[in-house]
């Protein structure tokens, strides 16, 4: 019996410090900013065989990546963001013998700063919503958090 009541309380605490950490705030939003990079890394692999202390055969594939490029990044606020050329890369990493291929990055965020009576927030976006937020500038949009991490707005 004890157990049980053990259990139900830890289902009804739990679910109570979940619930209770939900919110809804209203901010005008002043600042929209955009930051696309682009870059390449060498991909490599190298296969390791052999026998293990049991005599038995085992195979292991070891992954690796380096930078190939510089990092070209625009930074854009209250725009629409701007996407870089891709960088050259060093071709000479394909001479390695475990080299794999080159893998072109393309990494975009999206930083939303707004305002209500207690202050300041910041938040991010996925940068599809960058012509909405762009459209919201100066306009009041709800934010929903929880335990104060952002998980959706009304743009």
């Amino acid at each position: 019996m004890k157990k049980k009541i053990l259990i139900a309380s830890s289902v009804v605490g739990f679910a109570a410090f979940v619930g209770l950490g939900f919110n809804t705030t209203s901010y005008q939003i002043d600042t929209c900013t955009s930051k696309v990079s682009k870059y390449v890394t060498a991909e490599y692999s190298e296969l390791e065989t052999g026998i293990d202390m049991n005599g038995d055969f085992y195979s292991e594939t070891n992954y690796w990546s380096e930078p190939a490029s510089e990092v070209f990044i625009e930074v854009v606020t209250n725009s629409t963001p701007v996407y870089p050329p891709m960088p050259a890369h060093d071709t000479s990493m394909r001479r390695e013998s475990d080299f794999d291929n080159f893998k072109f990055h393309t990494d975009a965020s999206l930083t939303v700063s707004g305002f209500d009576e207690e202050g300041r927030t910041v938040f991010t976006e996925n940068i599809s919503k960058a012509t909405s937020c762009l459209n919201k500038l100066d306009a009041v949009v709800e934010v929903k958090t929880w335990y104060t991490i952002t998980y959706g707005s009304n743009f």
